[in-house]
């Protein structure tokens, strides 16, 4: 909120400080420095600048930020205390401040609190944001709350602006709001002070990363001193509709980096230039969500994000905290609450987080959510995770209803990311913190998998992602790998906030999110290449087999969740001379056998002399096997043994029927011929391998064998019977072909 005040007094320049009541040095406000554990900053002020004015008008002293908490002094009389990183403003008494020669002082307390300090980072100490004096009329604008309610189809909108005033007026509250780009005034309300003021807006301009239209609404008191002030707001819906999130109406993927409240030319009070820079540089990258670590920035930051077009999300500085203890829990409150108050107007805002990294604690979280929702009813209130117990985040999450699960993860392995988000699908999953210390080479495999990931059509997926971290940033506490003299090397920016290789490497990804390279299915080769026999070969049609096997194909799928390909399309192949039609030619699965579907019947319906069948392979389990863990299958696989029966076939005729046991290795075998970290060739002694396909020449190529059987005379085949035997494994039948007597 921008007060258009009458009268401030800047308070920046050169502070004395000292220790003890021993004078040591100046220090420039607003400015950081190394934390001394407690310290005095003092500044000497005329105030003649403020005389005159309204009888009646009040003085305050406004600080929009210290490192650590704060006691404030004017002239010797204390005003006031503030915690770390929000804005204060404490009263003035008006017989208490002078004309000439005032002196506000500041005892700063940093490392030896319980809370502010943050864990895994620089910490700063100091007066690091705008400190003024400023002059407001007797009633003046606390806040204002901006709450658009947009129609279904987005083409008008209601409004209430709520405005909290401090002090007693019996004059009316105005506003207007104006379209920020042109000046034009789209709507004005008026209402008695402490009622909200209503508007309407039809044609409303919407606020997306991708045109972020903008509103300038000011609030005025109606009276002959009044206070006016003005807020940047926008109009957007924002909604969660199953595991996706959706804005205006169109699905939004969350493409972040994580950001902190530090550079390394001005510490923790970079300028105004230097954080739009940064900002626009973000945007530049590809990104369109900005993960405002670990404790609220300065005003300006969401407010450029909002100009720009990124969303952001912000959190109160709980860090590795234990947040059972009560006085930490409550300042995490406070301030989130001011940070609230201060920002929930700006259309960049997308969440707020009640932590980062701490142990969930389902009573704070509850309470937090609470607070966060009686201020704020746009924006979505979530967490940032870094346990691996999945139970216990569904716990809290459900408990203070969360929006969605935001989760850090840092593995060189694209599984461990596949394996949090099958265990997270009631709600939208975000990986909050991601990359690190992942060198180059491991970095592009994840990079690609979350291109694929989030897709709406993946499965699992995922919502978005958010990179750690846009800059290198300066801590003593990691070793050679990390870090390097003092610096964590994990940024994409390095100390002198020059681009690494891996920055275009995330640029490319986030394009990619949004413009995913078209798959191309895998060549299909025929291992058995012959002319088509001059016999009656009649393919099956096996596109109505009855059956659901959608939770077998799901389970495939996460067997080959760590690389992505179009499903081969078999079509209507030949095979050692024997005609075949593939369901993949409709876009169906093979036929697949494994636990939760039991048995297939084919129905055939004519006299025959042989079958050929396309399959006879184990997508999981089967023989050969990996007592470990091979590229991509998991640990967990039952030892399979050769000869041990598999499944069976039974062929029923008009007069009887009969049956042929499939074993593993001897009719079955396992499809994927890349084992552990070897390539294989594994035969049977009863089929023949017929037609493969590399789906990813490092975790699988993929092969059907060719299974003939001939009967003792023609008979009236009604149907086939194919039952599983082996619960472990999955197997797959591509198609059916019988010579027709």
């Amino acid at each position: 909120m921008t007060t258009l005040f009458q009268s401030r007094i800047s308070l920046h320049g050169q502070w004395q400080r000292s220790i003890g009541g021993r004078v040591i040095d100046f220090v420039t406000v607003p400015g950081s420095f190394r934390p001394m554990g407690e310290c005095v900053l003092e500044y000497a002020f005329d105030a003649f600048s403020l005389e005159g004015g309204s009888d009646g008008d009040r003085f305050f002293l406004v600080t929009e930020g210290v490192l650590g908490h704060a006691e404030f002094r004017l002239n010797g009389e204390v005003l006031g205390r503030a915690l770390p990183f929000t804005t204060y403003r404490f009263p003035v008494p008006v017989t208490l401040l002078r004309s000439r020669h005032n002196v506000v002082s500041v005892r700063i307390r940093d490392i030896v609190d319980t809370f502010g300090p943050m864990p895994g980072r620089r910490y700063d100490s100091g007066l690091n944001r705008d400190i003024y004096l400023e002059r407001r009329p007797a009633a003046f604008i606390e806040s204002v709350a901006f709450r658009p309610n947009l129609a279904n189809d987005l083409a008008s909108a209601s409004c209430q602006i709520l405005v909290d005033i401090n002090g007693e007026t019996g004059a009316r509250v105005a506003a207007s709001l104006a379209e920020r780009s042109t000046g034009r005034v789209v709507a004005t309300g008026v209402a008695a002070a402490g009622d909200p003021i209503s508007i309407h807006v039809d044609g409303p301009r919407l606020w997306s990363p991708d045109r972020p239209d903008l509103y300038t609404l000011t609030v005025h008191v109606a009276d002959e001193v009044g206070d006016t002030v003005q807020e940047i707001v926008g109009f957007r819906r924002l909604e969660v509709r199953g595991q996706d999130f959706f804005l205006n109406n169109e699905r939004l993927i969350l493409k972040g980096v994580c950001r902190h409240e530090f550079t390394s030319l001005h510490g923790y009070a970079p300028s105004y230039d230097e954080v739009r820079r940064e900002m626009a540089m973000i945007k530049h990258t590809g990104f369109n969500y900005v993960r405002l670590v670990h404790s609220p920035h300065s005003p300006c930051v969401p407010r450029i994000a909002a100009e720009l077009g990124l969303f952001v999300t912000e959190e109160p500085g709980t860090c590795w905290h234990d947040l059972s203890l009560p006085d930490v829990a409550e300042q995490a409150c406070e301030a989130l609450r001011r940070t609230i108050l201060r920002d929930r107007n700006l259309p960049s805002i997308f969440a707020w987080y009640l932590y980062n990294e701490c142990e969930p604690y389902v009573p704070y979280a509850v309470e937090a959510a609470r607070r966060c929702r009686e201020l704020d009813r746009l924006n979505f209130v979530a967490t940032v995770n870094s346990t691996g117990n999945n139970e216990k985040i569904k716990e809290i999450t459900a408990a203070a209803d969360l929006a969605y699960y935001g989760i850090n993860q840092y593995s060189l392995d694209a599984r461990a990311y596949v394996d949090r988000m099958t265990h997270f699908t009631d709600r939208p999953l975000v990986f909050t913190e991601w990359g690190g210390t992942c060198q180059h080479s491991f970095l592009q495999p994840i990079v690609d998998m979350f291109v694929r990931r989030v897709q709406a059509d993946a499965m699992p997926h995922i919502a978005g992602c958010c990179f750690w971290v846009w800059a290198d940033y300066e801590e003593h506490s990691r070793g050679p790998r990390e870090a390097c003299e003092g610096w964590t090397i994990e940024g994409l920016l390095d100390q002198r906030a020059r681009p690494r290789e891996e920055w275009q490497m995330l640029s490319l990804g986030c394009f990619a999110m949004d413009h995913p390279e078209p798959l191309h299915a895998p060549d299909v080769d025929v291992l058995v290449k012959q002319p088509q026999r001059d016999q009656p070969w009649r393919p099956l049609a096996l596109e109505s087999v009855p059956g659901d096997q959608k939770e077998l194909e799901a389970a495939v799928a996460k067997l080959r969740s760590r690389f992505s390909f179009a499903n081969p399309s078999f079509g209507k192949t030949l095979v050692a001379g024997v005609p075949f039609q593939c369901r993949e030619e409709e876009g169906q699965a093979p036929i697949l056998l494994g636990q939760g579907r039991a048995e297939a019947t084919i129905a055939v319906g004519c006299s025959v002399r042989s079958v050929a069948i396309l399959g006879h392979v184990a997508l999981h389990g089967g023989y050969p096997y990996s007592t470990t863990s091979s590229v991509y299958h998991p640990d967990q696989e039952k030892a399979t043994e050769l000869g041990s029966p598999a499944s069976r076939y039974t062929f029923v005729f008009d007069d009887g029927e009969e049956e042929a046991v499939l074993l593993h290795g001897i009719h079955i075998l396992r499809a994927n011929n890349i084992c552990r970290w070897w390539k294989t060739a594994p035969r049977t002694p009863e089929t023949q391998p017929a037609v493969q396909t590399v789906l990813h020449p490092s975790y699988e190529v993929l092969r059907y064998d060719l299974w003939e059987h001939a009967f003792a005379s023609p008979r009236l085949l009604k149907e086939i019977r194919w039952t599983l035997d082996d619960p472990d494994s999955i197997q797959a039948m591509l198609a059916i072909s019988v010579l027709e007597a």
